[in-house]
């Protein structure tokens, strides 16, 4: 059974039953808690008012209706219907598994959901796994291609729905070290989407919207810049396997850095990072996915130079501005992460951020523990701050405790060296930076952080207010901020 154009239906009686059980109140407060928290950042999925239409009319299937309860009840402010989230989700995944044969596109948004909630969960293989079924299903339903007949909002729903898969593609199989599904020469003659302010203020029947008036939105620029992620993930790889030399690994980097630093240039001016422009996008309701966009930003810049941050005095003036370029990035993903959790609007606390920030906090450690003494106040300021924004989603995620010892584990490896040079790709490294969900070789308990000296124990001569030592507590210190709270 396929369904590539879903029309009005009537009221799907699973979905009805569904409200009669847990109430209309309940369920519009997780499906508005997932529209407000989650939707347009790690995926774009739904034209807000239709879907609202779809379940007042109680049309919207019962498989997609229960994977974003299962998805906004952990997001809720209110506690008892958090509670429910473990049942909730228990139910979406039986029922959409039930309904594997039918393809139609609420079941490609479902599988998309479901796949979210095991990244969550961090069953990366699971998660692979519902993408790459929604992939096929996407492609049978021909979503990788534009059908005129269509409307203009499902026109672009099914627009949305293609990129989202593309995106997650790409970052999936840099997850698990897997080759891509859908690959960058796949075949499409799909646009990149159009401006969401726009996109969303559509009502269906409306005449068509003239070619000047449909330009490109936030999605349409993390799309280019996502193109850049395999690059560097490749890049990486190679120079952990050896498979490359020196001159022509940095080669690479340049060629990157100059498509990393041109991107800015490609953005309107309205979608620039600036204070003026997240005030903008606040404004239309578009403040968190403004956020997420310049976050990714930041992010691959910082995987791109992370290899230069154990760069020895002796060499090239080349890798020095790459290992500044590094810290820099690192610290505007904490500023800008900073100033979206000090205001309401510009919510980022899907699971992802929560290893991007690992990455972030991971270059702060670096650099209090060998950095220049005047790098230091701001280094621990950002490290943090990090830590306060990964604390608030724990709350929503408590599997986000594996990522946030993945930090243990690094500063050990670096502990362990007594120069800079830990920050030397190999294929430890390259699975700390891109196999967000996969455990690392080794892991280091709770309990070694209770452990931790302070420096009135050290002798006289450690007691310099930037030695190795205080430096060492510093770190500690900041790390205990992650598990030492109610």
């Amino acid at each position: 059974m396929t369904d590539a154009t879903p029309t009005a239906r009537n009221a799907d009686p699973t979905s009805t039953s569904i409200f009669q059980e847990y109430g209309e109140a309940v369920i519009e407060d997780m499906l508005g808690s997932y529209l407000t928290l989650i939707h347009d950042r790690p995926h774009s999925l739904f034209h807000v008012s239709s879907l609202w239409t779809s379940v007042r009319q109680r049309s919207i299937s019962s498989a997609l209706l229960l994977n974003l309860c299962a998805l906004g009840s952990r997001l809720s402010s209110k506690p008892h219907i958090r509670e429910m989230a473990a049942t909730v989700t228990v139910r979406a995944k039986r029922v959409l598994q039930g309904q594997i044969e039918q393809i139609r596109i609420e079941n490609v948004q479902a599988y998309i959901l479901l796949a979210n909630i095991y990244a969550a969960e961090l069953a990366p293989h699971l998660e692979t796994l519902y993408f790459g079924i929604a992939n096929r299903m996407a492609q049978i339903l021909g979503l990788h291609r534009p059908d005129p007949s269509l409307g203009l909002i499902q026109r672009e729903t099914n627009c949305r729905i293609w990129w989202t898969l593309v995106m997650a593609d790409n970052w999936c199989s840099a997850g698990l070290g897997i080759p891509r599904q859908l690959t960058p020469t796949e075949p499409t003659d799909m646009p990149l989407p159009f401006d969401e302010f726009t996109f969303q203020r559509l009502e269906l029947g409306e005449p068509p919207l003239p070619a000047t008036a449909l330009k490109e939105g936030l999605w349409a620029h993390m799309i280019r810049l996502v193109d850049l992620l395999g690059p560097i993930h490749q890049l990486n790889r190679l120079v952990a396997g050896h498979s490359i030399d020196a001159e022509e690994a940095d080669r690479r980097v340049a060629h990157i850095a100059r498509q990393l630093d041109d991107w800015p240039a490609t953005l309107p001016p309205g979608t620039t990072e600036s204070h003026a422009n997240m005030e903008s996008h606040k404004s239309r309701d578009l403040g968190g996915p403004f956020v997420s966009l310049h976050l990714g930003y930041h992010h691959y810049s910082t995987l791109l130079y992370f290899r230069y941050l154990g760069t020895s005095s002796t060499t090239s003036t080349v890798a020095h501005a790459y290992a500044r370029s590094c810290r820099q990035h690192a610290s505007s993903y904490s500023q800008l992460l900073r100033k979206s959790r000090e205001t309401t609007g510009y919510e980022v606390i899907f699971p992802t951020i929560a290893h991007l920030t690992v990455v972030s906090s991971s270059v702060h450690l670096h650099t209090l523990l060998f950095g220049r003494d005047d790098e230091l106040k701001q280094a621990r300021a950002d490290l943090l701050s990090n830590f306060a924004a990964l604390i608030d989603m724990r709350k929503y995620w408590p599997c986000l405790d594996h990522i946030m010892k993945r930090l243990l584990l690094f500063q050990e490896a670096c502990l362990q060296s007594d120069t800079s040079a830990t920050h030397r790709v190999d294929q430890w490294m390259v699975k700390f930076l891109t196999e967000h969900s996969l455990p690392l070789e080794r892991r280091v308990e709770q309990a070694q952080i209770s452990q931790i000296s302070t420096p009135s124990q050290w002798s006289d001569s450690s007691q310099a207010p930037h030695s190795p030592r205080t430096r060492e507590w510093m770190a500690n210190q900041a790390l205990s901020t992650l598990w030492h709270v109610d």
